[in-house]
């Protein structure tokens, strides 16, 4: 009697671990789902990897392990986790976007091309919509845009992206990067949206970003001329500048002539690209927007560039493999 006695014992302690091990598992489901909600990559991350521990072949610990690498910008740790989810039966339409959009930000812009279809393919009423048009356009421009030679930099810092301006260090000039509401519309003052203008002292001429009076979705590149009446004149610029994407953050070289912004339109490769434009005065306007090329723009958002009077140093803000809204500040 008493050796089934015994066993009975055991299997109730198997059970009970099993159940205590089960619980855990489910614990630490909704622990990572709560702070990947909450945008804790870096706590998500680890509870994903406690999550692979139990069960390393689960497409979905792998694929959510590997979107916490992605938003913390560690892109080559991410691909590897995400391509391991992408290849499961299993695998959701949204595994094969941000599969694509981590070879995209890596410049393997014909597999990152795959991705986004087998998204298109697989993609539901359900699945989070992401416009993958336009970013297998941004991979084909990837073909057509000429490599430039990267900076050389000489100063490096990351910051967060609210007020990302504050950290340029531009004592070579005599002006500064402000955020303005005198120039906005009505529309950018119910969207909260405040343009960030080069400001220097006795400037009669500015360029800044707004939505208009319009609201069409996007905001475009304006000039504003001081008049004699103190007020300032706002002429939205042409189609060589302006396109039906996002343009944003203007400045403009008055000694080379040359307009310097980010736009997502034109033959961006990815995000917002860095373009200039050479204010021709024969004519009165800006010639056909050029971008600066690859090594100065890149698959990821390049927000600004500032060349100095002297041509010599330039400022730039990109967050390419920076971690969730966070950017990374040159000066080269």
């Amino acid at each position: 009697m008493f050796p089934y006695r015994n066993l009975f014992i055991i299997l109730i302690i198997i059970l009970h671990t099993a159940m205590a091990y089960c619980q855990t598992e489910e614990d630490l489901i909704k622990i990572a789902k709560k702070e990947f909600k909450e945008q804790q990559f870096k706590n998500a991350k680890e509870s994903y990897l406690k999550l692979i521990s139990i069960d390393s072949k689960n497409a979905n610990y792998n694929y959510n392990y590997g979107l916490c690498l992605y938003f913390e910008g560690d892109l080559k740790n991410a691909l590897s986790y995400l391509s391991f989810a992408s290849k499961s039966e299993e695998a959701k339409a949204s595994y094969h976007y941000y599969l694509g959009k981590t070879l995209h930000l890596l410049s393997r812009y014909s597999d990152a091309i795959v991705e986004y279809k087998k998204y298109q393919d697989k993609k539901t009423k359900k699945t989070a919509v992401f416009d993958v048009e336009i970013l297998i356009k941004n991979c084909k421009n990837a073909s057509f845009i000429k490599k430039n030679a990267e900076f050389i930099i000489k100063n490096q810092a990351n910051t967060n992206f609210n007020r990302f301006y504050d950290g340029f260090n531009l004592k070579n000039m005599d002006g500064r990067l402000l955020p303005s509401s005198r120039l906005i519309s009505k529309i950018d003052k119910k969207k909260k949206y405040s343009p960030i203008i080069y400001n220097e002292p006795g400037l009669k001429i500015k360029f800044f970003a707004s939505y208009g009076n319009k609201d069409k979705g996007n905001t475009d590149i304006y000039k504003a001329k001081l008049l004699a009446n103190g007020k300032w004149q706002k002429i939205k610029l042409d189609t060589t500048v302006n396109t039906q994407y996002d343009e944003e953050y203007p400045y403009y070289n008055p000694y080379t002539k040359h307009l310097y912004f980010s736009s997502k339109g034109h033959n961006s490769i990815g995000g917002f690209d860095l373009y200039r434009s050479k204010f021709n005065p024969l004519t009165n306007s800006f010639e056909k927007a050029e971008n600066l090329g690859i090594g100065i723009s890149s698959p990821a958002d390049d927000y600004m560039i500032i060349i100095d009077s002297s041509n010599s140093n330039a400022y730039v803000a990109s967050n390419l493999h920076f971690s969730y809204n966070t950017v990374n500040l040159y000066e080269a």
